[in-house]
C-alpha cells in the first residue's frame, strides 16, 4: 500500500448510487462535462502524481475537512485540453475518493463502498437502448456495468464486436473505444501509453478544429488520440489528410500547438541523424516504410521521430534533433507494440491501455504502485547527488519500484559508456544503496548454498539476473531473479550470509521485460500491465488467494521470513497450536490492501487478516456455497446473473472482532460473453461491500 502524505514527496511519483455522497459541490459533474467536452473519470487518461501537485485550494480543503485521513493516491485526469484531480484518502475501515477541478474546486465525494454493479441487457436505460439500436442494430451486448467512481456513476457497455461505450447515468454517450472491426491506428507514432487512448472526433475542441482549418486548408481530420511520444511527453495528436497526403498535428494537453509531423524516407534524414542511428543503435533497422517522421516546429526548427526494431523483436522509438542528439527514447517488445499498419479506424484502441517503462535488467519487477518517471521531474538534489558520487555517469531511466515485501524505492538508472548502475533512494530522497550486475560465480558461498538448498528447482532467469547491492556502510546484499521449470518467477534479496531478507513471486506470463530497456508493454483495458510488463493481462491487481497455496497475485510476497513479533504473538495467544505457513500483502478489492497470514493446525487452515498497521481485522475460513446466507446467495443470483462460484475453494466467511460476518466469493462468468472473474465481498444481508474484477 502506498502511503503518501502532504509532506514533501518525490515529485515524479507522480467505483450503488445511494451510497455515494456529494458535499458542498462547487461545480457539478454535468457542468464539468459540458465545460470540458467529455472529460470525466470514466473516459479520461490518468496518471499518478504527488500531493504537492494539487491546486492549493484542494490541499487546503483536504487539510481542513479530512485531516484524520491519509492520502493514499493522487491522480491527475486529462483528456483533450482539460485536467482535474482525484484524491483517495484512507484510514483503517474508511476510504474517501474526492474529485477536484483544475482550480481545486470540489466536484464530488465518494465513500468507501463504491463498486460496480452488473445488469442484464434489458435493464439498461431507454436512452442507451435507443442509441445502441440505432448505431449497432445487429450487435449483441456482452456486458453491462454500472460503475461508480468518486461519487459519480456511468454505464459501461461492452458489445460483442469489442466496442466499449461509456454513458452518463442519464444515457448520454461520453466516450467509446474499439472500432468494431479490429482496425488499428493509422501508423506513425501511435503507441498508446498508460494514459493514452483514442479520442472521439466529436469531442475535439472547436478551437483546435478552427486552428487546423486555418493552418491546413483543405485537410480533414480522420483520427485523434492522446499519446506519450517518449519520456512522458504527452501530446494530443490529430491526424489530418488531403487526398493521399497525411499529417499529424500535435498539441499539448492544454491545446497549444507544438509541431506537425510528416512521413519522410530515410534518405531525407540529416547526415548527423543517420550517423547516430548507425553508430549508437547498431542491430536495429527501421520497422517499416512508415517509420520516419519529420517534426516541424513553429520556429522553423526540425526534429526527427523514428521507429526501429531489433532482430530480437525489440522495438525502439527515438526523437532526435537535427544534430543527431537523442532527445528522448522509448522501447517495447514487439508483442506489445501498437498497430503499425492498421486502418484509420476512428476510435480504435482501448482507452486507458496500461503500459509502463521497462528497466534495463536487474531488479526490474514493478508492482501495481510502481511506475516509470519522467527524467525531467527527478529532483535536482538527487541529480546533484548522482553527479557528485558517480562522475561521468548520465541518467537514462527512473522509476518507483517495489523490490519485494513492500520495499518501495526510487530507482534511477545511470550509465557511463557500457557501464550501468541502479541507484536506489527511499521515497523521501534518501540514498539507500546502488546495484551492479555480477556473475553467479561472484556470489558469496553462503548465498549460493541458500539458492541451491532452499530453492532447488529454480535457476537464474537470464544472464542479467544477479545484482550486488552496495550500502553506504560497506555491507552488501544480493538480489537475484529465478525461474522454475513450471514458469514461476521468484525474486530474492539475500544478505551476504545467505539469509533471505525478502522475496517476491510472479508467474512468468505476467513478468516484466527480462531484457529491460526503457520500454512500454501494452496492457489490456483498465489497469493494464505493470511497469515493464511486456504484454500484460487485465490489471496487475491482486485478489483473495487460496488458503494453503500460492495466491494469484503476482505482486505479493508470501515469505514467512519477516513476520513481525506483533503478529506472531497474536497468533500464539489467540490460536494456540496453530503455526504460520504464509504471509502476504494483498489487495482484497477496491485497493483495500491488507496483510493476510495463513495459519494451520493439522488439517485445519485459517487466514487471519490485519490492516497495514498490524491491527487484527477478521478471520477468513473456507465454507461451502450451500453455507452462504440466503441473502448473499440471492444477491449472487440476481445481481450477478451469468456468473457462478468459480470452484469449491472460492467462498470464504469473514468473522470480525465485533462478531459480524461478511462473505468473500470469487465468481466466473459463464454466459453473456466474456469470461472474466470477479471477486465480491458481501455483507451478511447480501449487500455488496466491494468488488474487484
Amino acid at each position: 500500500m502506498k502511503r503518501i502524505f502532504f509532506a514533501w514527496f518525490v515529485a515524479a511519483l507522480a467505483v450503488g448510487m445511494s451510497s455515494c455522497t456529494k458535499e458542498s459541490l462547487t461545480v457539478s459533474a454535468e457542468e464539468l462535462f459540458k465545460l470540458t467536452g467529455n472529460v470525466n473519470v470514466f473516459c479520461a487518461g490518468k496518471n499518478s502524481t504527488s500531493p504537492n501537485k494539487l491546486p492549493l485550494a484542494a490541499q487546503e480543503y483536504l487539510q481542513k475537512t479530512f485531516s484524520d485521513l491519509q492520502i493514499h493516491d493522487v491522480y491527475v485526469f486529462s483528456q483533450d485540453s482539460a485536467i482535474f484531480y482525484g484524491v483517495e484518502l484512507k484510514k483503517p475501515g474508511v476510504e474517501k475518493k474526492i474529485l477536484f477541478n483544475a482550480k481545486g474546486e470540489l466536484i464530488s465525494v465518494g465513500d468507501d463502498n463504491e463498486r460496480s454493479e452488473y445488469y442484464l441487457a434489458d435493464k439498461i436505460p431507454a436512452a442507451i437502448k435507443a442509441y445502441l439500436q440505432e448505431k449497432y442494430p445487429n450487435v449483441s451486448i456482452k456486458e453491462v456495468e454500472l460503475k461508480h467512481e468518486y461519487g459519480l456513476s456511468a454505464f459501461k457497455i461492452e458489445l460483442s464486436n469489442d466496442v466499449k461505450l461509456t454513458f452518463s447515468a442519464g444515457g448520454e454517450l461520453w466516450c467509446q473505444s474499439g472500432s468494431g472491426n479490429g482496425s488499428g491506428n493509422s501508423g506513425g507514432t501511435d503507441d498508446n501509453s498508460s494514459s493514452s487512448g483514442s479520442i472521439s472526433l466529436t469531442t475535439i475542441p472547436d478551437s483546435l478544429k478552427q486552428f487546423i482549418t486555418g493552418k491546413y486548408a483543405g485537410y480533414v481530420i480522420y483520427e485523434a488520440e492522446k499519446e506519450d511520444l517518449c519520456d512522458g511527453m504527452y501530446v494530443l495528436k490529430i491526424g489530418i489528410r488531403k487526398g493521399s497526403e497525411e499529417l499529424h498535428v500535435m498539441f499539448d494537453l492544454k491545446g497549444k500547438f507544438l509541431f506537425d509531423a510528416i512521413r519522410i524516407a530515410d534518405s531525407q534524414l540529416p547526415a548527423a541523424v543517420s550517423a547516430t542511428l548507425k553508430n549508437q543503435f547498431a542491430g536495429y533497422a527501421f520497422k517499416d516504410d512508415k517509420s520516419i517522421e519529420q517534426l516541424r516546429y513553429p520556429d522553423g526548427s526540425k526534429r526527427y521521430y523514428v521507429r526501429l526494431r531489433s532482430s530480437a523483436g525489440k522495438d525502439l522509438r527515438l526523437m532526435l534533433g537535427a544534430d543527431g542528439k537523442v532527445i528522448c527514447q522509448k522501447t517495447s517488445s514487439s508483442s506489445g507494440d501498437d498497430n503499425s499498419t492498421g486502418g484509420s479506424g476512428n476510435g480504435s484502441g482501448s482507452t486507458g491501455n496500461g503500459s509502463g517503462t521497462g528497466n534495463s535488467g536487474g531488479t526490474d519487477d514493478n508492482s501495481n504502485s510502481s511506475g516509470s518517471i519522467s527524467l525531467t521531474t527527478i529532483p535536482d538534489s538527487l541529480k546533484r547527488f548522482i553527479t557528485n558520487k558517480y562522475a561521468g555517469y548520465v541518467i537514462y531511466e527512473a522509476e518507483k519500484e517495489d523490490l519485494c515485501d513492500g520495499m518501495y524505492v526510487l530507482k534511477i538508472g545511470i550509465r557511463k559508456g557500457s557501464e550501468e548502475l541502479h541507484v536506489m533512494f527511499d521515497l523521501k530522497g534518501k540514498f539507500l544503496f546502488d546495484a551492479i550486475r555480477i556473475a553467479a560465480s561472484q556470489l558469496p558461498a553462503a548465498v549460493s548454498a541458500t539458492l541451491k538448498n532452499q530453492f532447488a528447482g529454480y535457476a537464474f532467469k537470464d544472464d542479467k539476473s544477479i545484482e550486488q547491492l552496495r550500502y553506504p556502510d560497506g555491507s552488501k546484499r544480493y538480489y537475484v531473479r529465478l525461474r522454475s521449470s513450471a514458469g514461476k518467477d521468484l525474486r530474492l534479496m539475500l544478505g551476504a550470509d545467505g539469509k533471505v531478507v525478502c522475496q517476491k513471486t510472479s508467474s512468468s506470463s505476467s513478468d516484466d521485460n527480462s531484457n529491460g530497456g526503457t520500454g512500454n508493454g501494452s496492457g489490456s483495458t483498465g489497469n493494464g500491465s505493470g511497469t515493464g510488463n511486456g504484454s500484460g493481462s487485465t490489471g496487475n491487481g491482486s485478489g483473495t488467494g487460496n488458503s494453503g497455496g500460492s495466491d494469484d497475485n503476482s505482486n505479493n510476497n508470501n515469505s514467512t521470513v519477516n513476520v513481525s513479533n506483533t503478529i506472531k504473538q497474536f497468533v500464539a495467544s489467540k490460536y494456540a497450536g496453530y503455526t504460520i505457513y504464509e504471509v502476504e500483502k494483498e489487495d482484497w478489492c477496491d485497493d483495500q490492501y491488507l496483510i493476510e497470514v495463513g495459519i494451520k493446525n493439522g488439517s485445519k487452515e485459517l487466514h487471519l487478516v490485519f490492516d497495514l498497521t498490524e491491527k487484527f481485522l477478521f478471520e477468513a475460513k473456507r465454507i461451502g456455497e450451500a453455507q452462504l446466507p440466503s441473502a448473499v446467495a440471492n444477491a449472487i443470483k440476481t445481481q450477478y446473473a451469468g456468473y457462478k462460484v468459480k470452484d469449491d475453494d472460492d467462498v470464504e466467511e469473514l468473522s470480525y472482532a465485533d462478531g459480524s460476518k461478511r462473505y468473500y466469493v470469487r465468481l466466473r462468468k459463464t454466459s453473456g460473453g466474456g469470461g472474466s472473474d470477479v471477486r465480491v465481498m458481501f455483507t451478511a444481508d447480501g449487500k455488496v461491500f466491494c468488488q474487484k474484477k
